[in-house]
């Protein structure tokens, strides 16, 4: 007779399942199956990981040392200075004290090249006096960069600039290089025109042959490096630079393309997409002999 518990409804939980032996053993066998499924599918990835491995240390050497040896196939994808001139150009760069120097000069000696082009040397005939270039530093940098007669560049004051100031030196490199770029491809012309040897290989020496993109004059680029400590017991004995000075030079190059220790280095420049670099030889304090031959051979490989 209450109306509240007339509106209530009796809800009855249903009754257990009843399970039989033969739905257990269901239930068993499905579960094992799924386990069975999901290792066999472990397997499976397992075996074709292989594919998203990254290479070791010694697979990328492998690939290098068959870049080097393929290099005669890709020349023939590259414009080079050989298809302007009679000669072929080879580039050599390198650290500070890695011998590149000596390394240009056993080529010539002893390989055969016919003629060393020191880039550093010719990059200061851009600063000869009345060189239209002055006018270009002097418009960046400001008129008290020049001598009083406006003839030549004030060495002292220019360097006060951009060796205090990063973005300075940049500008300067950015007016300067192409300047020297020209005379260089100058000098390769005329060295060309005047051999009369085959092969012809004029060897073309700068530290900065990377970053100034001077590459693009070359058959192939070689990067010469040797061990840090021999380096700089080089530049101690053979230049007589105080340790301090000569680490302080060496670690002036890092930033430079090819010639670091941590980044930079060469082997990464080699396996950038496109790089010129064909060949990496370490200079580390071989005898003269030793050194000859092993220039030799990477010669041999390359094909000049």
């Amino acid at each position: 007779g209450d109306p509240l518990k007339s509106k209530l409804v009796r809800v009855s939980s249903p009754p257990p399942k009843r399970f039989t032996h033969a739905h257990n053993m269901n239930q068993i066998l499905n579960a094992q199956t799924l386990t069975t499924l999901l290792l066999s599918l472990l397997l499976l990835l397992v075996s074709s990981s292989s594919a998203f491995i990254i290479p070791s240390s010694t697979t990328r050497t492998q690939l290098t040392q068959r870049r080097q040896v393929s290099f005669t196939r890709q020349r023939a994808t590259m414009t080079m200075m050989s298809e302007e001139t009679n000669a072929k150009v080879l580039g050599v760069c390198g650290g500070i004290g890695t011998g590149k120097s000596f390394v240009c000069s056993l080529l010539v000696e002893e390989l055969g090249c016919v003629a060393h082009i020191d880039a550093d040397k010719i990059a200061h005939q851009v600063y000869q006096p009345n060189s239209p270039v002055l006018q270009e530093i002097a418009s960046e940098f400001g008129s008290a960069v020049l001598t009083e007669d406006k003839s030549e560049i004030n060495r002292k004051e220019l360097g006060k600039i951009v060796f205090a100031d990063s973005n300075a030196m940049k500008k300067l490199e950015q007016i300067v290089w192409p300047h020297a770029k020209n005379l260089i491809r100058s000098e390769i012309t005329q060295l060309s025109t005047n051999t009369t040897s085959t092969p012809s290989i004029i060897v073309l020496e700068a530290a900065i042959l990377l970053d100034a993109q001077w590459d693009d004059l070359c058959d192939a680029v070689w990067i010469i490096t040797a061990p840090y400590d021999i380096a700089l017991q080089r530049l101690i004995e053979k230049r007589s630079m105080k340790q301090e000075d000569a680490q302080k030079r060496m670690d002036a190059q890092e930033g430079n393309r090819g010639l670091g220790r941590g980044k930079n280095t060469a082997t990464e420049e080699m396996e950038k997409e496109g790089s010129r670099i064909t060949a990496i030889v370490n200079n580390d304090g071989n005898e003269r002999g030793e050194l000859v031959e092993k220039l030799r051979l990477v010669l041999k490989e390359e094909g000049f």
